[in-house]
């Protein structure tokens, strides 16, 4: 872990905020549960990523699909519904 800058800080206590004030039913199916792990901000360590063990771990399945790519349009859909519940401005 790398230590919390104030940037961080701010925008754990934003993030804790918004998520606290949801609705009901949208708090329980929130990142509330993790708070503890992001409370931290954490190294990037891209070297350590490994899609190809990923996507043949998921190939070996005997009922796994394929590993879907994320398009754009993918990507654009996601945001908009988090726009639509109120999630992103």
């Amino acid at each position: 872990m790398v230590p919390p800058s104030a940037d961080h800080a701010d925008w754990l206590h934003r993030f804790t905020d918004k998520l606290r004030h949801l609705p009901d039913d949208q708090r329980q199916h929130s990142a509330l549960a993790i708070l503890d792990y992001v409370a931290r901000p954490h190294a990037g360590h891209p070297e350590a990523v490994r899609n190809n063990d990923f996507v043949a771990a998921v190939n070996a399945l005997s009922a796994g699909p394929e590993v879907p790519g994320l398009t754009e349009a993918y990507i654009h859909k996601y945001l908009d519904d988090l726009r639509l519940i109120g999630l992103l401005p």
